[in-house]
């Protein structure tokens, strides 16, 4: 872990280059050059600037202050990470964007001015901040000093029984005649190409960027990324090692000898740099494209939802014998540290065949169950009958393809009515939810109220989203289930339902199952969810008595498949 006084030291050479270089301010993101969500932190510049850990949040640092931007996940976690007497959360509201919420700052107090990284922030957000005041591009690496990161892993072509569709099967869905799209989302080449690498903690995917023109996808890599030799033979795919100038040598190339009339970037999944090239080597042709190839990709194809079902049997097995073994060493008397469940946890997905897991496991005991991506699993903290045991997980096998389940749950003892309660509200939402049955066209937000409208009856509410897309990566654009999201849910989405309560210095509840958004077998033009996570409730903590007897069919009818 960095140290409080690197942080410092690190801050001080920035704020000296704003000095000499007359500017206001100096944006630092969470992302490295693909704009990924989980950076190791040894490559996440915010991580220097503040020591905090969670995936996400945007740094603001003007001459007197260091603002640290957090959605709601991590409004608990960051008092407990940063030196609060140097760095000063900003805790963004339910609707609003932490970088939203940092321009509303910015012209509250008149900045004029602030540095971005433009190989580390989306052409989206630099387009934003170019609206409202000057921006200068910089790069921190010239300023402070930075970990090595490790060598890469060889990249794999996927065999037909894992992956579903061919290259050239997939890109008469993206491209017309006369149309390329540039690719930098990881989970998108990944899911293109039909190969793997693992580059990354917690992603199936590999470093690179792509271009594709309709019939051929050429995928640039390092010159010391190992590539298989199935790579070499995927018809429509070219692997090209390359430097950073070499590409856009190739990228000429192919504009050479294709005739685009449009080429498509996604401003949100491309980076400022990235953008800059495009536009210098295509023109008048470069156009934006929302998403990129999610649309397609966030819908499954029947072969992409039979991989992810068999993902989660081995999920779902790892998932209850971990909960199992738990219950019964804290019935026979032996001691277990929240580490040791974490351990436990990831040792038995291992046992499944789980290549890494896909994101880091929140394995948190009692009152640190409130804290929502709590990522510090303590020695010192104990499993104690009747406290509640949040556990979050989820792996990554062959396929490439994401788990991610959540069950909150007690080893023995006598729970209180107030644990029963919320536990009871929480799964309230999550049967809500996982049994509607919508039309065709129904929003996320939609949606989303049905998880909240019985806790709100008691005064609770979670300040995240009710529900993310799931595929390649955990999280997976193109679905949700949220109060902003007012995109409807489409046949073959698969998405998290997750609602939970969370009351600090008590703990917490968080209940997740995925689930595959499929037409109804009845009604014309209705959708409904099918759940692919298969793993019992905690009876002893639920509260029947706060559930109707539609809620009660539905918990039986859950578990009887299970």
């Amino acid at each position: 872990m960095i140290s409080n006084d690197m942080v410092k030291k690190n801050v001080a050479a920035i704020r000296s280059w704003m000095n000499e270089e007359k500017i206001d301010s100096f944006y630092v993101s969470s992302f490295d050059p693909y704009l990924n969500e989980y950076v190791p932190l040894e490559n996440c510049h915010r991580y220097y600037v503040t020591g905090f850990t969670g995936s996400t949040a945007s740094v603001m640092i003007t001459p007197t202050n260091i603002y640290l931007y957090v959605d709601g996940r991590y409004h608990e976690q960051v008092d407990k990470e940063v030196d609060l007497s140097f760095v000063t959360p900003v805790k963004t509201p339910m609707g609003k964007s932490n970088d939203g919420l940092m321009l509303e700052m910015i012209r509250a107090e008149g900045i004029k001015s602030i540095a971005l990284e433009p190989e580390r922030v989306s052409r989206k957000i630099e387009e934003s901040f170019e609206t409202e005041i000057k921006t200068v591009s910089y790069d921190l690496s010239d300023i402070i000093e930075f970990l090595p990161t490790g060598p890469l892993k060889e990249v794999k072509h996927l065999p037909r029984s894992e992956r579903g569709e061919d290259t050239l099967e997939k890109l008469p869905r993206i491209l017309k005649e006369g149309q390329g799209i540039f690719i930098s989302a990881l989970d998108s080449i990944a899911w293109l190409s039909n190969c793997r690498g693992f580059h990354l903690p917690f992603q199936s995917t590999f470093l690179s960027r792509g271009f594709s023109t309709e019939n051929k996808f050429y995928i640039f890599v390092d010159q010391n990324c190992p590539l298989a030799e199935s790579t070499s033979k995927i018809e429509g795919v070219e692997f090209i090692k390359i430097s950073a100038v070499d590409m856009v040598i190739k990228l000429q190339e192919i504009k050479k000898n294709n005739k685009m009339e449009e080429v498509f970037y996604d401003p949100k999944s491309v980076n400022a740099f990235d953008f800059r090239m495009l536009r210098d080597i295509f023109g008048e042709k470069l156009k934006e494209r929302a998403g990129g190839t999610i649309p397609v990709q966030a819908v499954k194809t029947a072969s992409e939802i039979d991989v992810m079902k068999k993902a989660f049997v081995r999920s779902n097995k790892a998932i209850w014998n971990a909960i199992c073994e738990t219950k019964k060493n804290i019935k026979d008397g032996k001691k277990m540290s929240e580490l040791d469940f974490y351990n436990l946890a990831n040792i038995s997905y291992k046992k499944e065949g789980a290549i890494d897991n896909s994101f880091n496991t929140i394995a948190a005991v009692g009152a640190n169950a409130s804290i929502m991506h709590y990522a510090d699993s303590s020695a010192d903290v104990e499993v104690t009958p009747g406290e509640f045991v949040l556990f979050d997980s989820g792996a990554l096998y062959e396929s490439g393809f994401s788990t991610d389940t959540t069950r909150t749950f007690v080893c023995g003892g006598t729970p209180s009515s107030k644990q029963k309660e919320i536990y009871t509200l929480v799964l309230k939402g999550l049967l809500q939810v996982e049994n509607s049955v919508f039309p065709t066209g129904t929003t996320g937000a939609s949606i989303d109220m049905l998880a909240r409208q019985s806790m709100f009856k008691f005064g609770h509410n979670y300040m995240h989203g009710t529900g993310h897309g799931v595929g390649i990566n955990v999280h997976e654009g193109g679905a949700g289930i949220s109060s902003n999201y007012n995109r409807p849910l489409l046949e073959g989405n698969v998405v998290s339902i997750e609602p939970g309560i969370y009351l600090p210095g008590f703990g917490g509840v968080r209940l997740e199952n995925v689930a595959l958004v499929k037409k109804h077998p009845k009604f014309e033009d209705y959708l409904y969810f099918e759940t692919m996570v298969k793993i019992p409730y905690e009876e002893a903590l639920i509260n029947r008595d706060l559930l109707d007897s539609e809620e009660i069919k539905w918990l039986e009818e859950y578990h009887s498949i299970c």
